[in-house]
């Protein structure tokens, strides 16, 4: 594995989903390699970044710090992402990453600061709006005045927000895992890469 770029950009690993595809097991804290998903990300974007921050009810074991949902706020992943920009409100920008996603590139955090100040990953034109570049201002201001009644997806915070696609070559790097077959997928992926 060659070297992480490292940034002064914070990152949030989006963790509060309720994994409906993968069973009665959290995918956070699932194995893979013998290690809980979570650390696999953590591993990768840690190094790329000033700050990990989880976005879900626990840590998942991991000793990163959390910061949940407002229970009586917005629901869905822009919930995740509202939590965020208020934890790093004081930050120019910040990054978002699905727990899912062990292969995030090495490369991903300087790539999207120098997309930004908005960015959503793309591969071939296909949109990860899980893994985007945000200003905590920008998401705070135009999620409260945004009609909550609606169901915001990030795609569509992403568009309220002027987002910029950030195009990278490798789509096994976004693979997401919710299945025990892709969970099959990425331990073959990482015994083909030596690990």
């Amino acid at each position: 594995m060659s070297n992480p770029v490292m940034t002064d950009i914070p990152t949030g690993i989006l963790a509060g989903g309720q994994s409906l595809r993968f069973g009665d097991q959290d995918k956070a804290a699932a194995l893979l390699a013998g290690l809980p998903i979570i650390d696999h990300v953590a591993a990768r974007l840690g190094p790329q970044s000033s700050e990990l921050m989880i976005s879900g009810p626990s840590d998942f074991g991991s000793g990163l710090p959390f910061i949940p949902d407002d229970p009586d706020g917005i629901e869905g992943p822009v919930a995740g992402l509202l939590a965020l920009a208020k934890a790093f409100q004081g930050q120019s920008a910040f990054l978002t990453v699905a727990v899912d996603m062990p292969f995030i590139p090495l490369d991903y955090a300087r790539c999207m600061v120098e997309k930004g100040p908005t960015a959503i990953a793309s591969v071939g034109g296909n949109l990860h709006p899980t893994c985007g570049l945000w200003n905590p201002i920008k998401v705070i201001r135009l999620i409260a005045k945004h009609d909550l009644r609606e169901n915001l997806s990030l795609r569509g915070a992403a568009k309220l927000c002027g987002y910029r696609a950030c195009e990278f070559t490798d789509k096994d790097a976004f693979m997401n895992i919710n299945s025990a077959q892709d969970m099959k997928a990425a331990m073959q992926k990482m015994e083909k890469a030596g690990g």
